[in-house]
């Protein structure tokens, strides 16, 4: 466990799914700087503790650090074999670095090293001075010029005494202990800039919250402002469709598409508060067993009576059930066939049908949805981005989008413990599939 200077450490392990009754029953195992080697639970290098943990339900382990200097704390799990062959390991590269370091310093071979080793210094000295007037130059700040500062004085140390060695320069007690002296400086001016440097991060980090904060409560309040016009538009759009009975039918149409596009706002604004919750963990799906075909067939109808036709619909077997939260898969998978529909033909729909095919299947247990279109698909490029919010593809050109369907649907599929995932199809196309595991 942990790294070096962890002056205490306990650790319970939880028996009676309990805290206070797990440290009644259970005295603390301790281990850490302040134990003394002999009394540790297992001598090895690295705090360790021997935990007999069973293999047929989880187990609590509760660990209390105590210290005075480490900035972090982190714990492995090793089986008892693989720890031991990691302690050899290290125990012979470490045996070996420190013999061969004696042999050499303890031997005439030093002088054989010991030049290189100044050589390799001093370059990585200049180098690491060229990155820093490099970053300097693109961006200025002053944790770069203390960095400058430092590794300039390391430089002019170590030409100084390379110059006094050779006999370029007087040797006086300031030549002399020249190295010294600007690694002295060098420790100092680095660990000032590298303070201003943490204390800029934290406050950046901030800054960050306070906008993230900012970025909800804005959120929040265009959700809301959006809800109330929407619902009041869809409200005079359904009354005018039922009071007046002498509209033509051309009209009829352009109140239907004033109500779907009135119906899409309010899915997207639906769907940014979905995906908020998903990401913070606090909107959990709830799977209920049910039949997938009807589900899927649900989807298909609200795409539109024209769009419809265009999609073909396999569920093998046709009576498939599973265990999902149907509204968050509603979601999901409407992304992803209003994406199919909207790419596979550019122009007119009277071609289209069969274009789009939404396969349902299970594969180990686990039920498979993949919607398969005839569109242009996407490069290697682009699929590797596929997923990234607001990300557009150069087939996306002149379409209607925002680039946030498939980042819907992927953050849905990863809450219910899936996965989700885009292939191109041959000869032309693309097909994504969505994994959800079977319950356990």
């Amino acid at each position: 466990m942990g790294e070096p200077y962890l002056d205490d450490i306990q650790v319970w392990i939880e028996r009676e799914g309990d805290e206070e009754k797990a440290t009644d029953s259970s005295p603390p195992l301790r281990l850490g700087d302040h134990v003394p080697f002999g009394e540790r639970p297992l001598r090895t290098r690295a705090p360790t503790v021997r935990l007999n943990l069973p293999d047929t339900q989880p187990q609590t382990v509760w660990i209390r650090v105590s210290s005075t200097s480490a900035m972090n704390f982190n714990a492995t799990v090793w089986l008892p074999d693989e720890l031991m062959g990691n302690e050899m390991r290290f125990s012979l590269y470490q045996g070996g670095y420190f013999g061969i370091l004696i042999i050499v310093i303890v031997t005439p071979y030093y002088r054989l090293v010991g030049a290189v080793v100044n050589q390799v210094g001093v370059l990585f000295a200049v180098l690491c001075l060229i990155l820093v007037l490099v970053a300097l130059c693109r961006k200025p700040s002053t944790p770069l010029k203390l960095y400058l500062l430092a590794f300039l004085a390391t430089v002019i140390g170590c030409v100084t005494n390379i110059a006094g060695v050779l006999g370029w320069i007087e040797r006086m007690s300031l030549t002399v202990n020249a190295y010294q002296t600007a690694s002295l400086v060098h420790i100092m001016v680095m660990n000032v800039g590298l303070a201003m440097r943490v204390r800029q991060i934290q406050r950046n980090e901030v800054l960050a919250e306070q906008r993230a904060v900012d970025y909800k409560r804005f959120i929040a309040m265009l959700s809301h402002e959006f809800r109330n016009p929407l619902a009041s538009i869809d409200r005079t759009t359904n009354l005018l469709q039922l009071k007046i009975t002498t509209i033509t039918d051309a009209d009829k149409t352009r109140l239907s598409g004033i109500r779907s596009s009135v119906a899409k706002l309010g899915a997207l604004v639906d769907s940014f508060l979905m995906s908020e919750a998903l990401e913070e963990h606090r909107l959990t799906p709830v799977p209920v067993d049910q039949a997938v075909a009807p589900l899927l067939a649900s989807v298909m109808a609200a795409q539109g009576a024209d769009l419809q036709r265009c999609v073909t619909l396999k569920v093998t077997p046709k009576d498939l059930r599973f265990a999902l939260d149907a509204k968050l898969i509603d979601i999901a998978v409407n992304n992803l066939l209003g994406n199919a529909l909207r790419y596979t033909a550019p122009s007119g729909m009277g071609d289209m049908g069969g274009s789009v095919t939404l396969f349902a299947s299970l594969d180990n247990g686990d039920l498979l949805l993949a919607v398969s279109d005839k569109g242009p698909g996407l490069t290697a490029t682009e699929l590797t981005r596929l997923g990234q919010p607001y990300y557009r593809a150069s087939t996306t050109l002149g379409q209607q989008g925002t680039g946030l369907g498939y980042y819907f649907s992927r953050l849905i599929v990863q809450a219910h413990g899936g996965s989700i995932s885009a292939v191109n199809r041959v000869p032309h196309g693309l097909v994504v599939t969505l994994r959800l595991p079977h319950a356990k």
